[in-house]
This record gives structure tokens, sequence and C-alpha cells, in this order.
């Protein structure tokens, strides 16, 4: 018996040592869900899926599956069922079922001519998303690379690096090119939104030297044909080749605003007239309020032409929860007023104890300051430390201490009585 014990303790005492000398911690099992299709064909998210699943693979703290392993676990009709949800607490089901530590999700679909894909990373424990990400892409090509970058950019920030643009507008101080602005499609948004993102545009590419912005007005007037007026609401390449020659300009601005799901998107392409085609065309895409569309869109328009924003912005976050943390980038950001921060689009996660963590995209200018409000919704607390509970206990146990004196005053004397005397309203008897 003493050596059972003498064997038990050692082992437990081995195991101690072991996790002291710092053994590796077991690798999260993250599962990727196939993503919804939303406008593009069931094989194309698929593929995307699978592009996913293969960014995070390199990893080697994560064990990751996909489809194959999750159609083995998933022996019973009804957690084969689950795989087509998308909801949070459905998608928790899901994840409980195959006893995953994290989920991965999301959808894949179209504006315009722009692939625009948006994931997810799931807690399935605790039902709460943890993190999201975005990408675009102009190809299903393009769309299978974002897709890889996306899906590592949940677990941290090294993935959320986005290669420069190569493309560089050549505008000398002493000359001017003359460009225009056509209306941004409204594709899900309202067209008043699109139509004040367009002016936008126009008032960011005026801060560079060089080019000249030609008006709404003036296009309306120089396109005073009937059939010229019609063409401005065409998409394609040549037709727009024909705008920009009726105009007299060297360039021509077109793209489109929209949202698909909860993710926002802004599209450009800038058409050299001179050569009839398209030289560089950009998408910036976030997941937060629409507010941000404004900052996305000047980034968008820097980016168009080659423009970088390379002074730093400032930053202050006023979360509504004193102790909040805030993480910008996966760094720790400090509260007590505004902070320098690099220029452009950030991912920002606030949380606190006993609330849901808040993950979004902002925009910060260069050169100024961005003021950022974020409430946090506090989590229900479990039924067993609700105070209606406790409250109804405690009566309980005071109605039974009642009720034992009773019994313990009266219980040898059956003709006892307990006479409670009120005055009655209005002062009778």
């Amino acid at each position: 018996m003493r050596n059972s014990a003498l064997s038990a303790g050692l082992v437990i005492l081995l195991a101690a040592l072991g996790a002291a000398a710092g053994e590796p911690a077991p690798a999260l099992k993250v599962f990727v869900l196939d993503l919804a299709a939303q406008g593009v064909p069931e094989a194309l998210a698929r593929t995307v899926a699978d592009a996913a699943l293969e960014g995070l693979q390199a990893r080697p703290e994560l064990r990751v599956m996909g489809r194959s392993e999750m159609g083995v676990l998933l022996e019973h009709q009804q957690g084969r069922q689950l795989l087509g949800c998308q909801e949070a607490d459905c998608l928790a089901d899901l994840g409980q079922a195959l006893q995953a530590d994290r989920l991965v999700s999301g959808t894949v679909g179209m504006l315009g001519a722009t692939y625009l894909l948006s994931l997810q990373l799931l807690d399935p424990r605790a039902a709460v998303v943890l993190a999201r990400s975005s990408a675009t892409a102009f190809s299903p090509e393009e769309l299978a690379a974002a897709a890889r970058r996306a899906a590592v950019e949940l677990f941290g920030p090294a993935a959320a690096e986005v290669p420069a643009t190569a493309f560089a507008l050549q505008l000398a101080p002493g000359g001017t090119l003359k460009a225009a602005v056509l209306e941004l499609k409204a594709v899900g948004v309202p067209e008043d939104q699109a139509r004040n993102l367009t002016q936008v545009v126009v008032q960011e590419l005026k801060r560079s030297q060089g080019l000249a912005l030609i008006s709404r007005d003036e296009i309306a007037a120089m396109l005073s044909f009937k059939e010229d007026k019609a063409r401005l609401g065409c998409d394609d390449d040549a037709c727009l080749s024909e705008i920009g020659g009726a105009l007299g300009v060297d360039y021509l601005v077109s793209g489109s605003v929209g949202q698909l799901g909860e993710t926002r998107l802004v599209h450009l392409k800038l058409i050299d007239m001179r050569e009839t085609r398209v030289v560089n065309r950009v998408a910036e895409s976030f997941q937060g309020d629409a507010a941000q569309l404004l900052g996305a869109t000047r980034a968008a328009a820097r980016r168009l032409i080659g423009r970088g924003a390379d002074d730093p912005g400032l930053l202050e976050v006023r979360p509504s929860v004193e102790d909040a943390r805030l993480l910008v980038g996966g760094e720790e950001l400090e509260r007590d007023g505004p902070r320098s921060v690099p220029a452009g689009k950030l991912r920002l996660r606030v949380e606190a104890d006993d609330h849901l963590p808040w993950v979004g995209d902002l925009y910060v200018e260069p050169g100024e300051l961005t003021r950022f409000d974020v409430t946090l919704e506090e989590v229900a607390a479990p039924w067993y430390e609700s105070w209606w509970l406790w409250t109804a206990v405690g009566a309980l146990v005071l109605t039974g201490a009642g009720l034992g004196v009773y019994y313990g005053l009266f219980a040898e004397d059956p003709t006892g009585t307990l006479m409670v005397t009120s005055a009655v309203p209005g002062g009778g008897r």
C-alpha cells in the first residue's frame, strides 16, 4: 500500500517537474469549415476554404482539420446537419460536437468584379468570436492567396502585412495631368452614400500636386449628348475609355462601394486614356461601422495613384469599461490619451472581464487624430450567480426558520394560537 502511494506520488512529481521545465503546450485543435458561397460557385468556395486550411497548416502550434476529418468525426446525422450553419450558437454546437478548440468559418462572394472574403475565428466553448479578417481579390488565383493570408491573420498580426503596390502615378510639380472621377456605383448601400464617397475620392486626389480633377458639373456639361450620358452607367473598360475620350482627360477613375454581410468594400480603378487600359486597381475592405467608409475611401484613393501614408497618425480609443484592455495589431495600446500608430487600416480588439470582446477595423489618417468610442456588451451571469435566485433561496431559508420557531414554540401545545394584530385602514376595529 505504501509502495503504491509512493509510486503515485513520484508520477505526480515527475509530471509537475516536466510542466515546470517548459514542455510545449498542446496544439490547438482548429477546424476550417466550408465557406458560404454568396453569388459564386460552390466549387470556388470549397477551393478557397482549402487554401485557408493550407495557410494554417504551416503554423506548428495548430492542429488543423477540414471537411474530410469532420465527416469522419460527425458520424451521426444530427451532427452532420450542423455543417451547413453560420450562426454563432449553431457553430458553437458544431465545435462542441467536434471537440474543437477553435472554428474558422466565413463567406466568399462578389461585389461587382471584386471577390470578397470574410473569415471569423470562434471559440466554441464560450460561443464568442475572437477575431475577424477580410480580403479582396480580382481573380480566383488571387483569392486563394488572399485566403491563406487572411486565415493566418486570425491567429496573429504577422500576416496582416500587405505588400505596397508597385504602381505610382508619375506626377510632375510643373506639369498637370487631367483626371475625371465618375460616380461610384452603390452595391448594397444607399445611392447617396456612394455619391458622397465619390466626392471624398475627388478631394483626396486633389491633394496631389500635378493632378487636376474636373468637377461633377464639368462632366455633366461635357457629356452633353444623350448617348454620352447613357454611357455613364457602363462598367466595361472599352465603354469607360469612350467616356474618358469624350471628356478629354488623361486618366479616368471609376469604382464602387458596397457591402456583403458584415464586410464593406471600396473598389477603385485607374484607366490611362493614352494607352486605353487599366493601369491600377485597388480594394479596401473592412469589418466595422459604416463611418469607417470615409477612411477606407481616402486610403483607397491614395493607393490608387501610389501615394503612401508615411506619417503616423494619433489614435485615442475610449471604451465604455474603465479597465478595458486595448490591442492594436495584437499589441497592447496604452489608454492614457492619444497614441502614435501607423496610418491606415488597423485591427482593434477591446476586451474586459465579464464582457464580450469587441473586434473590428478602423482607419487612422496620417498626421490626424482619430477618436473611437467602443461599447462593450456585458456577459450575462450564469443562472447560479443570479441575484433573484439567491433572493428566492434566502426567502425560503427565512420562511423555513420561521416555521421552525413556530413549531418549536407550539409543538407541545396543540391548542397554542399565534395572534397577529394589525390596524384596519381608517382607524376602525
